[in-house]
């Protein structure tokens, strides 16, 4: 298997994980021991895309929220 395939593969388990059952994805996360590996580099790329969207997801809908609620007070 090539690195990119390894790498592919570490980010979607890195992000499926961390989707599904986060708590999960840290403890693994946390137990790699050789963070230079490309399955390990996959896997951290694929938990961080993760979050990042959970984060964007998170703001967006607060952003909304708030239009909303600005339009009641009228």
């Amino acid at each position: 298997m090539t690195d990119l395939e390894l790498i592919k593969k570490g980010f979607n388990a890195g992000y499926l994980l961390e989707k599904y059952d986060p708590k999960l994805a840290k403890k693994i996360l946390d137990s790699l021991k050789d963070k230079e590996i490309p399955y390990s580099q996959g896997y951290q790329a694929g938990v961080k895309e993760y979050a990042r969207e959970r984060v964007k997801e998170q703001y967006k809908n607060r952003s909304q929220n708030k239009g909303k609620d600005k339009g009641l007070d009228r």
